[in-house]
């Protein structure tokens, strides 16, 4: 341990030395595996474009046969080249967020290489932007508190199933008679887990924020008090300005999907589908065996989700005490808990696949991706009503966040190495929220037609 100045600035000197070397190796490796994933992506797009090329060819074909017995191998071919293709669009989400990860992996590590050997600046400018924006709150707060104050009651009202003419039950019995209950309730099961690990990468940046913020209260005197207090307040006030901004259009457009699902004239299945989709037997208990196998590795992977999350909050703990050799020995124990987790999803996963997954995959092809993305339409809605903020909530957590944030007094102090490295894991993970959120949609989507399954 130093006892100079000038041992402090020598061995500090030293360690940004040693840290731009690091950065280096890590800009390196960031760089080529970006490269390398920006090529299996291109791989990808390549194999779905052949894909959807076969597809065109067999109908084709089968525009062309002289009877319909003559199709019947084109269409067992049509049908797995459609399987296939659902694959590999999966396939291709999957690779698109970890190429989206690799490349914010190389840009923080440019950035990191870029700022490491410059000091931390002090934080004033916080205050005079919380004054120059007093009146955007002040028109959150008369608009929380007049025009949307009852919006929470009419998101309420309109998820209400007990009107069998109201759209919300109208639509819940459109999907419930579309899809059968085992098929429908493992693609449900598939879309909350898939949900689940985007809201997860949402949970890793909070905490993320949260070890930040208590480092510096612990450690950063009155100037961290403040900014922690600033970064809560911002938080608050983007919500509620999210809410005030948006609240009314998304309870419009869920309504409007209830009303679209629940409209018996907007693709219709035919004798033809809805024969295909409730098989009689013995395929029938063949399907239903086979998709409650699937669950099986549907669980394995939320063992493996929750192991990774355990991982995730080891990681921000020995982050935020690296002295402590229990929590880095942590790290450690559930590195190895989530080796083991996946060891499991793959052995679910050779039981389950080579027997059951073709049955589920063309029980799920038999399901026309229109009444798909009604099913999609109809979670979203139910999604959107049923967790629609109350206003009075908001109101009250952006008063009192203005509250103590106008209290603390900002104080100049340098922020501590753990500071940095919380804030860079912030960052990472806020990166990672946000390729969740760009590929939402489509990995949503995918989840909920069983693609990757």
């Amino acid at each position: 341990m130093p006892t100079t100045i000038l041992d402090y600035a020598t061995e500090r000197r030293a360690q940004v030395e040693a840290a731009v070397t690091d950065l280096q190796q890590r800009l390196a490796q960031a760089q080529s595996d970006s490269a390398a994933e920006s090529s299996n992506v291109a791989k990808a797009v390549g194999e779905l474009a052949e894909l959807e090329k076969a597809i065109a060819d067999i109908r084709q074909e089968l525009s062309t046969i002289p009877t319909a017995a003559d199709g019947e191998v084109l269409l067992i071919q049509l049908e797995q080249k459609i399987i296939q293709s659902r694959a590999k669009e999966a396939e291709i989400v999957a690779l698109q967020i970890s190429l989206s990860e690799a490349q914010s992996t190389a840009r923080l590590a440019q950035s990191d290489l870029a700022n490491t050997s410059a000091e931390l600046t002090k934080a004033t400018a916080a205050l005079k932007q919380s004054d120059s924006t007093d009146k955007h709150r002040a028109d959150l707060i008369t608009a929380l508190t007049g025009p949307l104050a009852t919006i929470k009651t009419s998101a309420t009202t309109a998820l209400d199933t007990t009107d069998p003419e109201g759209d919300a039950a109208k639509a819940k019995l459109r999907i419930e008679t579309d899809i059968p209950e085992p098929l429908r309730a493992r693609a449900r099961a598939r879309r909350a887990a898939q949900a689940s690990r985007m809201e997860q990468t949402s949970a890793a940046r909070q905490a993320a924020e949260i070890a930040a913020s208590d480092e510096r209260d612990l450690h950063g005197g009155d100037a961290g008090k403040a900014i922690s207090s600033l970064e809560t307040l911002s938080s608050v006030e983007a919500t509620a300005r999210d809410f005030v901004s948006n609240a009314t259009n998304r309870l419009d457009r869920a309504q409007t999907k209830l009303a679209q699902v629940a409209d018996p004239t907007r693709a219709p299945l035919t004798a033809e589908q809805i024969a295909s989709i409730n098989a009689e037997e013995p395929l029938k208990t063949e399907r239903e065996d086979a998709i409650a196998e699937e669950e099986a590795v549907g669980d394995a992977r939320s063992i493996l989700d929750g192991k990774q999350a355990a991982l995730d909050t080891a990681i921000l703990e020995a982050k935020a005490a690296p002295t402590d050799s229990g929590k880095q020995s942590a790290v450690t124990d559930a590195s190895a808990e989530v080796a083991s987790a996946a060891i499991d999803l793959a052995a679910a996963e050779d039981l389950y696949r080579p027997e059951r997954q073709a049955v589920v995959d063309a029980w799920e092809a038999a399901v026309p991706d229109t009444t798909w993305h009604m099913f999609e339409d109809y979670e979203a809605a139910v999604q959107t009503l049923q967790t629609m903020p109350n206003p009075v909530t908001l109101n009250d957590e952006l008063v009192a966040a203005e509250t103590l944030y106008v209290t603390a007094q900002l104080v100049a102090d340098r922020s501590a190495q753990v500071l940095t490295d919380l804030t860079a894991e912030k960052a990472q993970r806020a990166a990672r929220e946000a390729t969740a959120r760009q590929t939402g949609d489509a990995s949503l989507f995918s989840a909920l037609r069983g693609d990757n399954e």
